[in-house]
Parts: structure tokens; sequence; C-alpha cells
């Protein structure tokens, strides 16, 4: 007769702990699923709590933590990158204005007549020269730097051995 209870008992115990432990990784899943629609929406500095979780359900919020931490240094590097080129365009903007600026006022001088003498003039076409060399070679470099910005270089999918080469380029350097 106490068998019975006995099994009884100990089946009511093993359903409770089931019954518990079904409820503790619903309730890891629960949060893993929160933090992962926050990210989502873009609260990419979301950390969640791993202290008391276990098993697999750990393990995936360290990797959804490891995601947020990749998104926020890929959206600080953006912005910093911006801000880069904010600072260069208004570096650029503020270069080729000086030159423009020489050149209207030489040009706006010429044209009113004020510039009357022969060399004076030769003079202020010689400035105005100069100045669209200075034009013309900001140009070439913001060219430059944009060709330079858009080369792609391949990269081999390749494995090598690094000991071997370096073997080998010790050989060579020692012959």
């Amino acid at each position: 007769v106490y068998g019975d209870a006995f099994v009884w008992f100990l089946l009511f115990i093993l359903s409770l702990v089931i019954f518990v432990a079904a409820c503790f990784g619903a309730w890891q899943m629960k949060s893993l699923k929160a933090a992962g629609e926050r990210m989502a929406r873009g609260e990419i500095d979301e950390k969640i709590d791993t202290q008391h979780m276990y098993w697999e359900f750990r393990h995936h919020a360290k990797n959804l933590n490891s995601i947020g931490d990749g998104m926020a240094a890929a959206v600080e590097q953006r912005m910093k990158s911006e801000r880069l080129k904010t600072e260069l365009i208004t570096n650029v903007s503020h270069d080729i204005k000086t030159p423009l600026t020489s050149i209207k006022g030489f040009t706006d001088m010429m044209s009113s007549g004020m510039v009357k003498d022969p060399e004076d003039q030769k003079r202020f076409i010689t400035m105005i020269g100069v100045e669209v060399d200075r034009l013309i070679d900001l140009i070439n470099d913001i060219l430059k730097l944009s060709e330079l910005e858009s080369v792609t270089i391949p990269q081999s999918e390749e494995r090598s051995d690094v000991l071997t080469i370096a073997r080998d380029t010790a050989a060579f350097l020692l012959s």
C-alpha cells in the first residue's frame, strides 16, 4: 500500500520538477525574445543578464550581447566616418573658396577699370593664373581621394602556411 503512495509521490515530485524547469526555460526564452525585439528596434546597447540563465539559453544570450556589441561598434565607426567626412567637406569648401575669392577680387578690379597700368594688369592676370592652378590642384586631389576610396582590393580565400613561407624567406635571404 505504501509502495503505490510512494510511486505517486515520486511522480508528483518529478512532475513538479519538470513544471518548474519548463517555467524557468519559458522565462529564459521570454527574456531572450524581449531583448531580441528591443535590439531589432535599434536599442543596440541592450544587454541581457546571463547570470541566471543556463544551458543553451545562456549561450544564446551571450551571442545576442556580442551582436549588440558589434552593432554598437559599427554604428560608432559609421558616425566617426560621417564626422570626418563633414570635416573634410568643410575644409575643402574653405580651401576652394579662398582662391575663388581672390580670382573674383582680381577680375572685379580689372573689369571696373581700377587697374589701368598694363604691368599691373599683367601681374593681376598672373595672380589669377596662380589661383586657378591652386584650384586645379585641389580638384585633382579630391578626385584622387575619391578614386582611392572606390578601389577595392581583392582578397584571396586561399590559406597559407605562414611557417613555411617564413622559412623559405629566411633561406632565400641567407643564401
